[in-house]
């Protein structure tokens, strides 16, 4: 029961409790990790992992999928960078979109946010890599993240 784990949070950890926002927040995630270290420039580094049931079909091309995923991230006020669909994760067919946001925080007002995600395909599902970083970690921050995505094993 993720409210009941959420309350949990909120009871031992308030203040991680208050970068995850809501229960609702950690419906489907696999894992969801903070950078501690980084809430000093007014915003929280932190990546989470997601998996989606395909229901049966099977995803071999990740390019039609990414055109809906940045109309959608427009909608919601990012401004998609970058969309690449010819990857390989852990010897699987992947997909990245970068894009760039607003996030308003208590400490220091508007902060710009980076992020990429790695959509990466399973056996039977679909992994999304999420992850967010400040304005600051700039190009290098999305080498971190390249590489990062670059460890991820598809095991089921």
């Amino acid at each position: 029961d993720i409210t009941a784990v959420f309350g949990e949070m909120e009871s031992s950890n308030p203040e991680l409790a208050q970068l995850v926002g809501s229960a609702e927040n950690l419906q489907g995630a696999a894992l969801w990790a903070f950078n501690m270290d980084s809430r000093t420039a007014g915003f929280t580094d932190n990546v989470n992992v997601r998996s989606f049931d395909l229901g049966g079909e099977t995803v071999d091309d990740l390019g039609p999928m990414l055109d809906p995923l940045a109309e959608q991230y427009a909608q919601m006020g990012f401004d998609v960078q970058e969309r690449v669909d010819d990857l390989q994760v852990g010897g699987r067919p992947a997909a990245r979109i970068t894009y760039d946001y607003t996030v308003n925080t208590a400490d220091l007002g508007a902060v710009k946010a980076l992020g990429r995600q790695y959509i990466v395909v399973g056996n039977s599902n679909v992994w999304i890599l999420s992850y967010t970083v400040g304005d600051a970690a700039g190009d290098e921050g999305m080498a971190i993240i390249d590489q990062s995505a670059q460890t991820f094993q598809v095991t089921d």
